[in-house]
């Protein structure tokens, strides 16, 4: 009677649990259709690209809050003072309707390796040669007057004073960003000689982030993003997580393009907020450009 009994405990034990599981991956199934909920909202909200840099600024009106622009278009800024290093602050962005934050990028001009097939396997994009007639001069100074005669001659796009357009190579750097399996350590989307996202962990860094937000502060040394993880599947009971990462690369763009080729937006709110007209604007940091691929009414695509 005894030995019934306990195999009869041992029978709903096992029901039980097995109960467990069943709701276990039904509610986590529930959780996957939540995440892919938000992210059809955030895909119908718009398209993808930069939703907001970081704010410094405020006032009585909207147009006073810094949004993708302002002051600086995408919070680009100078660092000459570092080798291959574009100047570029925390950004908010969509890509694909996964809403996520940036720490400081301040990125390098590197390009995905052409060598080695490891997706994360980059290396520095070939600088064009010195102008000969610069490197003709026998002193740096005068090496650095003829160096700033080809930078006038790109300025003013006039090939006739200094043939720049072998030496003035333009670039493509873009953002990107996907689901990763790499969730168990803590992977740095790219490489920058300032910054690197200060956490041991992926949950050490959703932590400090989710710590961040609700207190209203931020990282003093802009190094904290939002990366979101996600459940992509559960096996057996066993739940599989994704894990969100982004980098900045560079392309070398093999069509020559000049700055005529590029068309000023007309941000009205950026206007209003620093009081210029638009062509004050131009010789500042904070408008942004469209491409014209149809330049001089030609039609066809630059090939990249």
């Amino acid at each position: 009677m005894e030995l019934t009994n306990l195999e009869t405990l041992a029978e709903q034990q096992a029901d039980t649990i097995n109960h467990l599981k069943e709701k276990i991956e039904e509610l986590g199934r529930q959780i996957m259709n939540q995440q892919q909920y938000v992210e059809e909202r955030v895909r119908s909200d718009g398209a993808s690209g930069l939703k907001q840099k970081r704010a410094t600024h405020k006032g009585t009106r909207d147009y006073f809050t810094d949004s993708f622009g302002y002051s600086q278009i995408a919070a680009v800024h100078d660092h000459s003072n570092y080798d291959r290093t574009v100047g570029m602050g925390e950004l908010n962005a969509v890509l694909n309707g996964v809403d996520f934050r940036t720490r400081h990028n301040d990125y390098k001009l590197y390009m995905p390796s052409l060598t080695k097939p490891d997706y994360h396997k980059t290396e520095p994009i070939p600088f064009p040669p010195v102008p000969p007639s610069v490197t003709a001069k026998h002193s740096v100074a005068d090496q650095i007057q003829e160096m700033r005669e080809y930078f006038k001659a790109f300025r003013d796009q006039n090939p006739q004073h200094r043939n720049y357009v072998p030496y003035f190579k333009p670039l493509l750097c873009y953002l990107e960003g996907a689901w990763t399996t790499d969730t168990k350590s803590l992977t740095e989307p790219f490489h920058s000689d300032r910054h690197f996202l200060d956490a041991a962990s992926w949950f050490d860094l959703q932590t400090k982030v989710r710590y961040t937000s609700y207190t209203g502060g931020k990282s003093n040394s802009e190094n904290y993003s939002y990366l979101p993880t996600k459940i992509t599947a559960i096996r057996n009971g066993t739940v599989e997580y994704a894990q969100w990462n982004y980098r900045i690369v560079c392309h070398p763009v093999k069509t020559n393009l000049g700055r005529y080729d590029l068309q000023k937006v007309n941000d009205v709110a950026a206007r209003f907020a620093m009081r210029q007209t638009n062509d004050q604007l131009s010789i500042s940091r904070i408008p942004r450009f469209t491409f014209l691929a149809n330049h001089n009414a030609r039609k066809k695509w630059y090939k990249l």
